[in-house]
């Protein structure tokens, strides 16, 4: 016999799984959003901003004003939009994970043991169940970061559906690499740098769109001004570089916690298969 997850017990451990990733990565991802967001005005920005002319001030004269405000504001700023993070990342991995079991026990001869092309199948329906409440909720998280809004005032900016190709393309890209990488470290932090480098012009593109509260910038004007400006050239390597690392790390982190999360899950979430 062989024990394997019911479609709740899959919901559970992507949710799980998920959440407890976010929890120590949370300050990544706005790192990663202040390099890609292309607003000067980002609290991130004007932090490092302060604080480089901190350092460059201080070598020419005594006394410089060290920045206090500054810092003390930096731990709210790491975890800022950190409830509507949890509310994308929870139910697009729960519709991730759910999407990939389902399809795979569709797709494949065997389910237990898929091949790669059945992997790849299973993950691209994961990766699209898994973008619309990512992009809803990321809509939220990005409105407030970027522009410093409550929640209540990024609920009523509304745009929930702006950047949803750019998020599925990024989720397939995600979860391809999350259910196609090995079991050994190197392998998992191979498949998740090289799908946060894929992945890194679409997050950007849908980044931005995301920012915006007033304008609608389409995502080849995006795109284009990345190609073509210098300035938005660095952003977008800074961004991409951080991503690559973050994607690196939280697929190492979901596959500990997946392979897991399962043994602590209660009985009538697991379901016995005769093999």
């Amino acid at each position: 016999m062989s024990t394997t997850l019911t479609d709740s017990g899959q919901l559970a451990c992507g949710t799980l799984s998920s959440s407890a990733m976010l929890l120590s990565l949370q300050p990544v991802f706005n790192l990663k959003t202040a390099a890609m967001s292309n607003n000067p005005a980002h609290p991130l920005r004007q932090f490092f901003r302060e604080m480089l002319a901190y350092a460059q001030t201080a070598r020419l004269a005594e006394g410089a004003k060290f920045p206090y405000a500054q810092v003390r504001a930096i731990p709210i700023e790491l975890y800022r939009g950190m409830l509507p993070n949890l509310a994308a990342v929870a139910p697009a991995q729960a519709a991730s994970f759910w999407g990939f079991a389902t399809a795979l026990r569709s797709l494949a001869e065997d389910p237990s043991n898929p091949y790669a092309g059945e992997k790849s199948k299973a993950a691209l329906v994961g990766g699209c169940a898994a973008a619309l409440p990512a992009n809803v909720f990321e809509r939220l998280m990005i409105a407030q970061q970027v522009n410093k809004l409550t929640l209540r005032e990024a609920v009523v900016a509304k745009g929930f559906m702006r950047g949803l190709p750019m998020t599925t393309l990024r989720e397939i890209l995600f979860t391809s690499a999350l259910f196609g990488a090995g079991d050994t470290l190197s392998s998992q932090v191979a498949w998740g740098a090289g799908a946060g480098a894929l992945s890194a012009l679409p997050d950007t593109v849908k980044t931005v769109q995301q920012g915006e509260l007033h304008t609608k910038t389409s995502a080849y004007q995006v795109t284009k001004s990345l190609l073509t400006n210098p300035a938005r050239r660095i952003d977008f390597l800074v961004g991409a570089g951080i991503r690559s690392g973050l994607v690196a790390s939280a697929i190492v982190t979901m596959n500990l916690y997946r392979q897991h999360i399962p043994k602590y899950l209660p009985q009538s979430f697991h379901q016995s298969e005769t093999t």
